[in-house]
């Protein structure tokens, strides 16, 4: 059972999934300005790799191959690490992303400006996400960045692909 932006469970005592739909999704994307890179790169890796805010924290430089055209996930957990086909739209974004000069060489792709030689916390990226959330007025009860990784599920499923596939793609 479905209503918009929700999973209903057959059980009545198991919880629902809350997610968004593909306009929702789209008009956040829209509101992360042009020129913030980082964000736009970060959120889009969480998005199409349904990856968690650790997850996302933790991508290396070594993670990205631009000529074979993938990105290794490093699944938490206990999923599934592999890698990944990059996507056209991403690989674009993190030639772009790559191509700004850095003042400190970190391995970090999300490098933290505060403590310098770690990567971004997981409660940047909530609260980043928070304020891109209020921008493209999404429910308050869905502006959590794992919103994300279920909506990117409902898609993959919405698209006709078979549970397997994405339990796969999610890592499971």
């Amino acid at each position: 059972l479905t209503e918009p932006g929700r999973l209903l469970a057959r059980d009545p005592s198991c919880r629902t999934v809350e997610y968004l739909s593909v306009q929702v999704v789209r008009r956040l994307f829209t509101d992360i300005p042009q020129a913030n890179l980082r964000d736009r790169v970060l959120f889009d890796l969480v998005y199409h790799y349904g990856l968690r805010r650790s997850e996302a924290c933790g991508v290396a430089l070594a993670d990205i191959d631009l000529t074979a055209g993938t990105i290794d996930v490093r699944r938490l957990k206990g999923g599934e690490s592999k890698p990944y086909p990059l996507f056209p739209s991403t690989k674009r974004l993190l030639r772009e992303y790559l191509a700004v000069p850095r003042d400190v060489w970190t391995p970090h792709l999300f490098p933290s400006r505060q403590r310098l030689g770690e990567p971004i916390s997981a409660s940047l990226v909530a609260m980043l996400f928070h304020r891109y959330a209020a921008a493209a007025a999404v429910p308050s009860d869905r502006a959590h960045v794992h919103v994300l990784r279920h909506s990117l599920a409902m898609h993959i499923i919405e698209s006709g692909i078979g549970l397997l596939d994405v339990k796969a793609w999610l890592g499971h």
